[in-house]
Parts: C-alpha cells; sequence; structure tokens
C-alpha cells in the first residue's frame, strides 16, 4: 500500500519514510514542477534522495485536487492520503473571499481522493490554529462529499517528526522565512483532521476560481 504525501520542500515525506523503514511505501508528491522546487527549497534534494534511499518515490507537478484523473495514479490506491498546510496561494487580501477560496480548495482535495482511497483509508489534513484557518472548517467540507465523514482529530506534534522542517509556498527566503516549524507554532500548535470513506461527489467552484492552488510568490501562509 502507498502513502500520499503532499510536501514543498519534502521533509515531511522524508520524516515519516524514516518512522516506517520500508513498511510502507511512499508516493511523495510536490505541486511545483521539479525546477521550481530545486528553486524555491534548496533543502529538498536532500530530503528526495533520502525518501528514495528508504524505498520511497517522488513526482512533481502533481495537482491535490486532480488526484482522480492523474494518470501515473490511475491502477494506485492509497492507505493514507497526507495533505500538509494546504493553501490556494493565490495572495487573496480580503478575509472572505479567501477563507471560500481554501473552503473549495478543501472539498475538491476531498473529492479527487475520494476514488483513490483504499479500503479502510483514511485522508489527513493538517492545519494551523486559529483565525482565519478555524474557519475553513475541514469537517464540514469532508460532510458535503456525502461519502466522507470525520473520524478523528489530533494535535500535529513536529518533534514527533524531526527531519521536518516547515516551509510556505513561496520557499525559503531570507528576512521573511522563520527557521524550523515557529511559523505553524504561531497561533498555537497545529490540528491534524482524519476522514474516512468512500464514493462519488460533484466537484465545486468558488468565486474565486475553481479551487485550485494557484503557483505563485504571492502568498505567505500556506506551506506544504
Amino acid at each position: 500500500m502507498f502513502i500520499l504525501c503532499w510536501t514543498g520542500n519534502f521533509s515531511f515525506a522524508h520524516a515519516v519514510a524514516e518512522k516506517l523503514h520500508g513498511a510502507c511505501t511512499i508516493l511523495a508528491t510536490s505541486f511545483d514542477d521539479e525546477a521550481t522546487v530545486a528553486e524555491k527549497y534548496p533543502d529538498a534534494a536532500e530530503h528526495i534522495q533520502a525518501i528514495v534511499e528508504l524505498g520511497g518515490k517522488v513526482m512533481h507537478g502533481v495537482d491535490a485536487t486532480e488526484l482522480d484523473t492523474w494518470k501515473h495514479a490511475k491502477k494506485l490506491s492509497f492507505a493514507k492520503i497526507v495533505f500538509n498546510f494546504p493553501h490556494v496561494g493565490a495572495g487573496i487580501k480580503d478575509k472572505h473571499r479567501n477563507i471560500l477560496a481554501n473552503q473549495t480548495l478543501l472539498f475538491n482535495f476531498f473529492h479527487s481522493a475520494l476514488p483513490k482511497l483504499a479500503p479502510s483509508g483514511e485522508i489527513l489534513v493538517t492545519l494551523k490554529c486559529g483565525d482565519p484557518y478555524d474557519l475553513w472548517d475541514v469537517k464540514a467540507q469532508a460532510r458535503k462529499t456525502g461519502q466522507l465523514n470525520s473520524s478523528r482529530s489530533f494535535a500535529f506534534d513536529a518533534d514527533l517528526y524531526p527531519e521536518y522542517s516547515h516551509r510556505r509556498t513561496l520557499g525559503f527566503v531570507e528576512g521573511v522565512s522563520v527557521g524550523s516549524n515557529e511559523e505553524i507554532l504561531k497561533a498555537g500548535v497545529p490540528r491534524m483532521y482524519g476522514v474516512a470513506g468512500k464514493g462519488k461527489a460533484k466537484r465545486i467552484k468558488g468565486k474565486d476560481g475553481k479551487g485550485k492552488r494557484k503557483r505563485t510568490e504571492k502568498d505567505s501562509d500556506s506551506d506544504e
């Protein structure tokens, strides 16, 4: 069985691979293409190398809202589908529009992941705590599919993943980015939400587009 992780600098996937030690095959993916990953995340190369050496696989240019039509995963199913700190990355300044866009992103991600979830599989989403992240209402976006329900939620303890180092979608920028995992701990301990189920749901569009992540450097809130 595979564990699919969407990751910025691939440090979380590396951390999970270290913990599993070959007990499960990891497919780690990035939204950006390979060249962009290398430019934005100078430390990505060492994490990618470690993942491969530990028996994992790495792929670039994967849209988390189109997993159901992703040809490379046509015959695959996943025991765990992990999306840490999702964000549309569109630089939307209006709070209401920003919340709506990210709610739509979450719904379309859940819609996309449903057909690829193995029996008894689970989708895991991690968010920062506080405003506006609490208003994205992960559980509600899962329920909207009509096929997914919240299975659990718990504090995301970054200390359990020694190799993990949080990065925003714009990469590591001197004078803007902070080291280690300080960014995700500013408002408190992040929370990971687990949802489970199988079935079909109709993709929706938000007022700000299709609820897809944008390839932009304007956003400074998101990570992976």
